[in-house]
């Protein structure tokens, strides 16, 4: 067996898009590479959001396959494929490190420290394990802690095995077992005008998803700008008790404006447009507003101030046009660079 010693990590680097642990884990990995960077400021543009009642994932960055990508290596399991190798998961997962996978999959976190659930409820969620400490007798793994931290931390072999193990016996969705790899062969070509017509797609509501329909059907979102209007009818619902508090949608409001904001800074810096045009500049302004909005909706949370969140809803529109002057501007920018090349 290849062995890389008593203790092994791999890279995990901190990131902007951590909405959601299912698109934060893949790109905790690449972004530990520079040569990443154009793939991902091509991609996290257009936002959407779920329209129907009790969806997991209502509000958040469209993307076709975040595990997609040229810098990572991906395969995909489930649990029932796993049982017929016959194998105890601590080594399985502890050999996958040793040979330079990520381990990604869904656990009880009943049995993870540093995680609300623990010992206090049963609940499947995803983890990404990404190293062991033979000494200690541990995995590293990365995830929201119980202080709403995308952090690392330990969770020993025998927690982790109870853990994956009771996955069987309570309420789960997600039986995906996947191992992720730096690719360090990947390449990837910035293609500016693209981008520039991914948001066009954004500003103006398209439905980004029918370009992938050779592959998979169209998703009934609402797209881009539009789904500002849905945001505002959650916040409005949870001013009156239709709706539950949900800081994910404004912390995923806040890390799409994050990556808009060094988009535009990438653009100028390899000159596809001029900073005399101030947009990046500009566009830290909406960065700021919607970290403001954020902020509101953690102390609502606390203080439960339904002021907080009128406030937000009626700086929502201003907020909107802003953004979408901004953007109209970036793209005929744009446009103009595509005429004059």
């Amino acid at each position: 067996m290849l062995k890389k010693g008593s203790a092994y990590q791999l890279p995990v680097s901190n990131i902007n898009h951590r909405g959601y642990q299912f698109y934060a884990f893949p790109m905790s990995i690449i972004s530990n590479y520079p040569e990443s960077l154009p793939w991902i400021h091509s991609n996290f543009i257009q936002m959407c959001y779920d329209r129907s009642e009790n969806s997991p994932v209502p509000f958040a960055p469209y993307i076709f396959d975040y595990a997609q990508n040229p810098w990572l290596i991906t395969h995909k399991l489930d649990r029932s494929i796993y049982s017929i190798f016959n194998k105890d998961i601590i080594d399985f997962v502890r050999e996958s490190i040793d040979r330079d996978y990520y381990v990604y999959l869904n656990v009880d976190e009943f049995f993870i420290p540093n995680r609300n659930a623990f010992q206090n409820y049963n609940y499947s969620h995803d983890i990404l394990i990404f190293g062991y400490d033979e000494v200690k007798g541990v995995f590293n793994v990365l995830g929201y802690d119980h202080n709403y931290e995308f952090k690392k931390s330990e969770v020993s072999y025998q927690n982790f095995k109870a853990a994956f193990n009771n996955i069987d016996s309570i309420t789960n969705y997600c039986n995906q077992i996947y191992l992720y790899k730096y690719n360090p062969d990947g390449k990837y070509t910035f293609n500016f005008d693209l981008v520039i017509d991914l948001i066009e797609d954004y500003l103006y509501s398209h439905n980004t998803s029918s370009k992938f329909y050779m592959v998979q059907d169209t998703m009934d979102r609402a797209y881009g700008m539009k789904s500002y209007m849905y945001l505002k009818k959650y916040l409005a619902d949870l001013l009156v008790g239709k709706s539950s508090y949900d800081i994910r949608n404004l912390h995923c409001l806040l890390e799409h404006k994050i990556a808009m904001q060094k988009r535009i800074e990438f653009f100028e810096s390899e000159g596809y447009i001029d900073t005399s045009y101030n947009l990046s500049k500009d566009y830290i302004d909406i960065q700021k507003k919607a970290l403001d909005f954020r902020n509101m909706m953690i102390k609502s949370g606390f203080d439960k101030n339904p002021k907080r969140i009128e406030q937000i809803i009626d700086a929502l529109d201003t907020f909107k046009l802003q953004e979408s002057e901004i953007l109209e501007r970036l793209i005929q920018v744009g446009k103009e660079h595509r005429s004059n090349e």
